[in-house]
Formats: C-alpha cells, sequence, structure tokens
C-alpha cells in the first residue's frame, strides 16, 4: 500500500490517513475472506499480491538520478561561489558603467533591444536547490547577475541572504526568487524580503514540490497585493514536459535547466515588453 500511494503526487497530508484507512479496510476483507473460507475472494487477494510483487520488482532505481543530482548540486556549488568572488571584485569597477546603462534605459523602443536590455540587467537571484541546479546557465543567459542558492533554504532564509548582498554593496535592477520548495509560507517572511527589495521588480518562480500544495496558491495571492512582485508559473510549464523533472517531480532533469533559464528569462522579457508597450 505504501509502494503504490509512493508513486501518486498526492501530498503527506493525504496520503498518511488514506494508506491507514484503505489497510484497515482491505485487512477487514482478508479477514473475512478467510475466516469464511470464499475462495474467490482468497484467489483475488493472491493475485493482488502478485502483482504488488510484480510492480516492486520491477520498479525504476532511482539510485543514479539522485547521484547525478548530487554531483550537480556540488559542482555548482562551487561555480557560484567563484562567480560571487568574481562579481564583488568587479563591483566597484562597473559604478560608472551602471550610471550609463541607467540612461539607456530610456532609449528601449523595440523587442530587439528589449531582450538585450533584459539579459543585461543586474539580475540578483536567490533560490534553493532548483537554482543552484542552473545556476551555471543563469550565469551564462545574465552575464551581469549574481546568484546565491542553497540546498533546502526556505523562504525565510531568503531574507539574511538578500541583507547579506546588500551590505556587500551589490545592487541590482531586479530579484529572481526561487524560494518555495521547502515550504514556510510565511508572509512576514515575504514582508521582509519585499521590503528588502526597496521597490524594485520581483520575479518569484512557484514551486513544483508536491508535498507542499499550500505555497503556490499563497505566493499567488501575495503577488497580487503588489505591482513590483509577478509570478513565474514554473509548474504549468513543467507539467507540459514531464521529461524535465526527475521521479520527485520536484528536481530538474540536466536537459531542463537550459528550458528553466530561459523560462525566467522569457517571463522578464514579457513583462517589460508589455510595460514598453503601455508606454507607447
Amino acid at each position: 500500500m505504501i509502494y503504490l500511494f509512493s508513486l501518486n503526487k498526492l501530498p503527506h497530508i493525504l496520503t498518511i490517513p488514506l494508506i491507514i484507512v484503505l489497510t484497515l479496510i482491505i485487512s477487514y476483507i482478508i479477514h473475512l475472506a478467510f475466516k469464511r473460507r470464499q475462495i474467490l475472494l482468497k484467489i483475488v487477494f493472491i493475485l493482488l499480491a502478485i502483482y504488488a510483487g510484480y510492480l516492486y520488482i520491477t520498479m525504476k532505481d532511482n539510485t543514479k538520478e539522485i547521484n547525478d543530482l548530487k554531483d550537480t548540486l556540488e559542482t555548482n556549488q562551487e561555480l557560484m561561489k567563484k562567480k560571487q568572488e568574481e562579481y564583488k571584485k568587479k563591483a566597484q569597477e562597473k559604478k560608472e558603467e551602471e550610471e550609463e546603462v541607467q540612461q539607456e534605459k530610456k532609449k528601449i523602443v523595440n523587442e530587439e533591444e528589449i531582450m538585450n536590455y533584459v539579459t543585461n540587467l543586474k539580475v540578483v537571484g536567490i533560490g534553493d536547490s532548483i537554482m543552484l541546479n542552473t545556476v551555471d546557465t543563469f550565469y551564462e543567459v545574465f552575464p551581469n547577475g549574481y546568484f546565491d542558492a542553497l540546498k533546502n533554504r526556505t523562504i525565510c532564509a531568503g531574507y539574511d541572504v538578500l541583507k547579506g548582498i546588500q551590505d556587500s554593496g551589490i545592487t541590482w535592477d531586479v530579484l529572481v526568487f526561487n524560494l518555495g520548495t521547502n515550504g514556510e509560507p510565511n508572509r512576514r517572511c515575504k514582508d521582509n524580503l519585499r521590503e528588502l527589495a526597496g521597490g524594485k521588480d520581483i520575479f518569484w518562480l512557484t514551486t513544483t514540490n508536491p508535498d507542499v500544495p499550500e505555497t503556490n496558491p499563497d505566493l499567488i495571492d501575495y503577488a497580487n497585493e503588489f505591482e513590483n512582485i509577478h509570478i513565474l508559473d514554473w509548474p504549468t510549464e513543467a507539467n507540459n514536459h514531464p521529461e524535465y523533472l526527475y521521479s520527485d517531480n520536484t528536481h530538474l532533469r540536466p536537459e531542463a535547466t537550459r528550458p528553466y533559464v530561459e523560462f525566467v528569462k522569457n517571463g522578464i522579457y514579457n513583462y517589460y515588453l508589455e510595460k514598453a508597450k503601455n508606454e507607447n
């Protein structure tokens, strides 16, 4: 029963009670079958046991993909630290350059220029293992970006990270948050992040983790209250591409890292494109 439920995407809060209830019901049926010597029910039980055994024997071994993901996260952790150090060293040199970029913002007139503008934004990204898995591609797509990701990071932990980035003298044009995979939809924590953003646009990715179903509705409701928070609906995109996710239906396979970062880039691009159209 536990194995069969592991194949679905139900949250733990529903799975555990259902396992208990169905186990009791099936146990009672088996008890009646053997007590009353009903041959048919005995046969059904035996067939179900054989089928369950077959499923267990033939189930996919996910050990390799788990190890691959672990190796990728460790490699990207080292890459991210190196990039952060390089970014901080160049931060002072770029101040004059940034002032020129600010002037250029007013000259954006077409789609090509908007895309060029987006890819050259100073994007500060804060995330958990999902972003860590893609951090190398983020640096490639956003060469002026600064990213900080860590396994098991929560929304509340994101505040200390952003505060540390700010205290180190790093500024940003937009923020990208991939926080929520590990639960904790705490309003106070989201308020702290929003206030620290200083009114700059925040692009917040919703989570693909089926174990925390309350996180996405909470994020969407929160974003609807503020003009500078924009939701990037990654779960819908991922559901259209089952090949993107590992068997945990949360973490990205290697072939999904590029589409994931492109999805973020296009989300930011579409926002600025619409903004430019409205201003014109």
